[in-house]
């Protein structure tokens, strides 16, 4: 809505604030997705590992722990997706602006 606004008022430096901070809130659920990816891949690569191994990872082997650790690796999803949108926002924060178009 602020974007809208601030653009109408042609008030471009508003206006470009909301609307960065509208794209970084979208690239959030994308983001996720690919994290979400990643813990699969991961997920379905650890039970080949030998047993020793898993051991030494405290792999869960019921199904009360097996759960705890899908929860586990989907609040992890979130966190990266924090932490990756946040490296974004750095970036593009540092960049000079007469570089940002």
């Amino acid at each position: 809505y602020k974007t809208l606004v601030y653009a109408r008022k042609r008030d471009y430096a508003s206006h470009r604030f909301w609307a960065q901070l509208h794209t970084y809130i979208s690239y959030a659920v994308p983001m996720q997705r690919i994290w979400m990816y990643v813990n699969f891949g991961i997920g379905l690569v650890l039970p080949l590992l030998p047993p020793k191994v898993l051991a030494m990872f405290d792999y869960p082997l019921t199904d009360a722990d097996i759960g705890s650790a899908e929860l586990s690796a989907f609040a992890n999803t979130v966190f990266m997706t924090w932490l990756s949108t946040l490296l974004i926002v750095y970036r593009d924060w540092r960049m000079p602006k007469s570089k940002q178009t």
